[in-house]
């Protein structure tokens, strides 16, 4: 056995944890993110260098949450285009 077998196992346990960093996919884009490991067991927060959204990566979960980027309408573009009026007399 060698003694980078615990090291190994530690890494997978709590991603980052050893190296310092691990590889998140944005759950916005599906780009592949290098992002640091600040805390194994803690939270932190990051923003997408491709779509510019941002999640949360709680490590000792292992989960990602977000809020899906959407775009709202606003009433002023379901407004018609109308053909000038011309006075009356």
């Amino acid at each position: 056995m060698s003694p980078f077998d615990d090291l190994i196992n530690y890494e997978l346990c709590f991603p980052g944890a050893v190296t310092g960093s691990t590889e998140v996919e944005c759950p916005h884009c599906g780009e592949l993110l290098t992002v640091p490991v600040d805390d194994p067991m803690g939270q932190d927060t990051f923003q997408c260098c491709e779509c510019g959204g941002t999640f949360d990566v709680d490590w000792g979960d292992g989960t990602v949450s977000f809020v899906p980027q959407h775009r709202v309408v606003t009433p002023l573009e379901f407004q018609p285009t109308l053909p000038p009026t011309e006075p009356t007399s």
